[in-house]
């Protein structure tokens, strides 16, 4: 087992080539009278231009590259104070082409952040963009936050699965996420940036790196899975099964909701019939689909 997870390793690193970064944005208006709603295009270019040229500082990996869209609602505008309540949703995802073969198992933006809560952000004079700013209202601030989630999220997926106790790769981008929040006041904590706080509070917890390590383990076995390495991708079955018998039902349900054709066609790969037997009975929701890849 040794020399498969050496030679796992390797394969991954060999491949390792520079990460492109696809960022966009899009305003979602509600209402067209909205002073702001005449400059959207030119806030949206000047967004989606600074958000490209930023150094994110992405470190080499074996995929072409991360898409990240951002959704930006706006419900009310204070034009004098230059100040708009807003909400934020991302979704973001692999870029896929060569990269993954020819995609037996469709690859997915599976990367999602959804604001709950609206709050108030504001933005620049001449709605002008800047990538470096220390205010915190800024709605360039938030995004830069959220743009550094995106890429730790997909970073975690990257990770060389090398040993159980393998290295995050997200980690590196979660601690640059975690430095803009030491930036808040408590007010900022109490306030606008309650809810983002908390998800990161709740993201970087001990207890969700188990997680964090399944969609790394999924990933990798897809990547290998997609490449024809079904020797390969069964290895990871064994620490995927571990992993989700260990999750709580209510994220049972999110992995199986989003993963479980996924999870079929990587089970199939390993010979022994007892991790497939224990995926039916963790998600018999989804048992005719399993019991259809068993088959073939």
């Amino acid at each position: 087992m040794k020399i498969i997870t050496i030679i796992l390793f390797l394969v991954l690193i060999s491949e390792a080539k520079a990460l492109e970064l696809s960022i966009s944005t899009n305003f979602q208006i509600l209402n067209s009278k909205f002073e702001i709603a005449d400059k959207k295009d030119e806030i949206t270019d000047k967004l989606n231009t600074a958000l490209k040229n930023y150094n994110w500082e992405l470190i080499p990996t074996d995929v072409e590259g991360v898409d990240i869209d951002f959704t930006v609602r706006i419900s009310k505008e204070n034009t004098e104070k230059n100040l708009y309540t807003i909400s934020i949703s991302t979704i973001s995802g692999v870029t896929t082409n060569g990269a993954m073969g020819n995609s037996l198992i469709s690859i997915r933006k599976d990367i999602r952040f959804m604001e709950r809560e609206e709050t108030e952000v504001k933005l620049g004079d001449d709605f002008s963009i800047d990538m470096n700013v220390e205010d915190t209202e800024r709605l360039e601030y938030i995004l830069k936050f959220y743009t550094y989630l995106c890429i730790a999220g997909n970073y975690d997926r990257f990770s060389y699965t090398d040993k159980l106790e393998f290295y995050l790769l997200g980690d590196v981008h979660l601690d640059k996420a975690g430095y803009m929040l030491s930036k808040l006041s408590q007010l900022q904590k109490d306030g606008n940036w309650k809810e983002r706080v908390e998800f990161y509070n709740k993201y970087i917890e001990e207890s969700n790196k188990e997680l964090r390590r399944l969609y790394a383990y999924i990933y990798n076995a897809r990547y290998f899975y997609n490449k024809g390495k079904k020797e390969n991708c069964s290895y990871f079955v064994p620490q995927i099964n571990r992993i989700i018998n260990s999750l709580s039902q209510d994220d049972r349900n999110i992995i199986f909701g989003s993963y479980y054709y996924d999870l079929g066609k990587i089970y199939s790969t390993n010979p022994d019939p007892l991790y497939f037997d224990n995926l039916i009975e963790l998600d018999p929701v989804h048992k005719k689909n399993y019991e259809n890849i068993r088959k073939k």
